[in-house]
């Protein structure tokens, strides 16, 4: 069976540090994700991409943060289109002994043209720290689109986190298909208040299996995947990365 790449994790290792702490883990659920979709939807990174090809699905994902004792974040994702209007929901918690965070995403995304879509995704979070800084509530957007320029060749563009102006960030990845089973990525991240960074990302299929290995420029940050599909349409994935001030995590994901 020819591998569908479902999740091609690529890993935006020039996101910005976060300035507020308790921000922080909600990171993590978006700092590795591609922002193009060739195989498989990519709407929770990218609210416009959505791939034609893969019209439903879901997955269940957990996040082992290694340098963060007793950090656990637990996302669910479902994506399904309806008279050609894409959409994208996921629910998302982060636990710790000190609070406790949930974020619940709603996106939607429709295609101008053949080669052009554009999507918007709100999100709501809520936090609960009742030790430090209370418990409060916050709303923000995403604003994104892909650009088909041949079958090659694709742009992609986010505005990220809309309403908060300490965690915008623009981030412009192209994404390239060097061959059916070779692609190469490059993305472009810029937050107003740090320098712009590029990542780049190479993704190899091997039959039912997939590798991707990313690393930024300069070298503060790596990620690494490998996955394999299952039959019954199931998959999973491994995915091991270190960011400089974060330390190692796990990413663990079975996908449907």
């Amino acid at each position: 069976m020819q591998l569908t790449l479902l999740f091609f994790i690529f890993s935006i290792c020039s996101v910005q540090n976060i300035v507020a702490q308790q921000f922080w883990p909600f990171s993590f659920f978006d700092n590795q994700l591609g922002l193009t979709a060739y195989k498989s939807n990519k709407q929770f990174s990218n609210p416009a991409a959505w791939c034609i090809d893969d019209k439903k699905g879901s997955s269940f994902e957990v996040y082992l943060p290694l340098s963060i004792p007793n950090l656990l974040g637990i996302k669910v994702c479902n994506h399904l289109c309806q008279d050609n209007i894409y959409h994208y929901q996921d629910l998302s918690a982060v636990l710790w002994p000190s609070s406790m965070q949930f974020r619940l995403t709603q996106a939607s995304s429709i295609l101008v043209d053949d080669n052009f879509k554009v999507g918007l995704a709100l999100q709501f979070q809520g936090f609960v720290q009742p030790e430090y800084y209370g418990n409060f509530l916050n709303l923000t957007g995403r604003f994104g689109c892909q650009y088909k320029v041949n079958s090659g060749h694709f742009i992609s563009i986010v505005l990220d986190n809309i309403s908060l102006r300490s965690l915008q960030s623009l981030k412009i990845e192209h994404f390239w298909i060097l061959q059916p089973n070779v692609q190469f990525s490059q993305c472009l991240s810029w937050n107003p208040s740090h320098n712009p960074r590029l990542s780049i990302s190479l993704i190899q299929q091997f039959n039912t299996y997939g590798l991707q290995f990313s690393f930024a420029v300069p070298f503060k940050a790596f990620h690494f995947s490998i996955g394999h599909e299952l039959g019954g349409f199931w998959s999973w994935q491994i995915s091991p990365s270190w960011q400089y001030g974060t330390g190692y995590q796990l990413q663990i994901k079975l996908l449907h």
